[in-house]
């Protein structure tokens, strides 16, 4: 049913008595104990009370399941007289006692919530001398906390961070059971209630506990980057990240320690990633800033000067190239052609000269042009070829 008493709902519906119901941790599963086939044996079925399922058989009561706090075992008691602590696999296997067959009567598994260790009344019978004892979930190390000769003390109940244990003790009050508390290694008992009437079964008000964060995972990756226009690059912290996580889920924030601009060749840079809970993590990338950039051929308007000795006229151009990283690029001149003012090709020996990177027109008139075909390649093997058409000046 819900908490408030609604929506009560009949799991089990069997002639014979069911009892004891312990949720799993994740609560997907609710283990009990039942007499159903003859004797008291433990269960174990889902929420809903589907896929009842039988896990011991056992001449003797086995009853009283606790999960541990992984939700991978089961600790119960076995015996109808003198008993014993036993644990088994959620499925019934693995069944295995914890305590010594001394004859004591034990009641009320109750698993420390580490895992580590059970704890566990034990005495011999009703109204007469009755411990609580701790042992390790391996069956080692058993220790009686209270050791108290006159007391009848049971029913112990670890508090939420396992500093504490709560348990029923008539040491104050013969015959009549108070809930008492003490810490978990049996020192600092207190007594908790004080009322004429027997108090029973005590347990802790579960807390919200808030499971440990993990720190986020960075993971980098190298990068290579092309060159802008003033020969240099800039990063954003996603070009380095190869597929940085969280494993809690929880969002993640990266930064870098150097965003650029950098210049060519390669430099580290270190990522870093931050989680909601400002834990962080680091990794280093390599940044290598290449030229990928062609340059872009250029040739100078016109000028007339005198050449040889004969004092020729001519149209002097010059062809080059801007490039975003090289200074000066190579220059090849593939082609030139000269158009008279009808548009027509003028051909022939003295047309032209090229010497170097320049280019010596000697006809010339109003209307004339020229078309140079220029190739260029910068320092970083970039080249690209254009074609640039200048008109001519009248030179005398």
């Amino acid at each position: 049913m819900n908490a408030d008493g609604s929506a009560q709902t009949r799991l089990t519906a069997n002639p014979a008595g069911d009892f004891g119901p312990a949720w799993s941790p994740d609560g997907t599963k609710i283990a009990f104990y039942s007499d159903r086939d003859g004797n008291a044996e433990i269960y174990v079925m889902n929420a809903d009370g589907s896929g009842q399922t039988r896990l011991t058989t056992n001449s003797v009561p086995d009853v009283s399941p606790s999960w541990s706090p992984d939700g991978s075992m089961i600790a119960f008691v076995r015996g109808a007289g003198p008993s014993e602590i036993y644990v088994m696999n959620t499925d019934g296997s693995g069944q295995t006692r914890l305590t010594p067959t001394d004859g004591l009567l034990v009641d009320g598994p109750n698993w420390a919530p580490d895992g580590t260790k059970i704890a566990y009344g034990g005495g011999f019978g009703f109204g007469r001398r009755a411990d609580i004892y701790v042992i390790n979930a391996d069956g080692s190390g058993r220790t009686n906390l209270t050791n108290n000769p006159a007391a009848d003390e049971g029913l112990p109940a670890w508090s939420p961070d396992g500093t504490k244990i709560v348990l029923l003790s008539d040491r104050d009050q013969p015959g009549n059971g108070d809930i008492y508390v003490m810490n978990a290694n049996g020192s600092g008992v207190i007594r908790l209630t004080t009322t004429p009437a027997a108090d029973s079964t005590p347990d802790w008000q579960p807390t919200s506990v808030v499971p440990p964060n993990n720190p986020p995972v960075a993971v980098c990756q190298d990068v290579q980057v092309s060159a802008d226009e003033s020969c240099e690059a800039t990063i954003a912290p996603s070009d380095v990240d190869g597929g940085s996580y969280d494993p809690d889920g929880d969002d993640i924030t990266l930064s870098l320690d150097n965003t650029g601009p950098f210049s060519l060749g390669e430099h580290t840079v270190t990522l870093t990633v931050t989680d909601e809970h400002a834990e962080s993590d680091s990794c280093q990338a390599t940044v290598t800033v290449v030229d990928n950039t062609v340059p872009t051929p250029t040739l100078t308007d016109p000028v007339c000067v005198t050449v040889g000795k004969g004092k020729k006229s001519a149209n002097k151009l010059t062809a080059g190239a801007t490039d975003n990283c090289t200074e000066s690029s190579t220059i090849t001149i593939d082609d030139v052609q000269v158009f008279n003012n009808g548009g027509n090709p003028v051909h022939g020996n003295g047309v032209y000269d090229v010497v170097g990177n320049d280019i010596y027109v000697y006809p010339n008139g109003k209307g004339w042009t020229v078309r140079v075909t220029i190739t260029a390649t910068d320092g970083a093997g970039n080249g690209t070829t254009s074609t640039i058409t200048k008109p001519l000046l009248k030179c005398k």
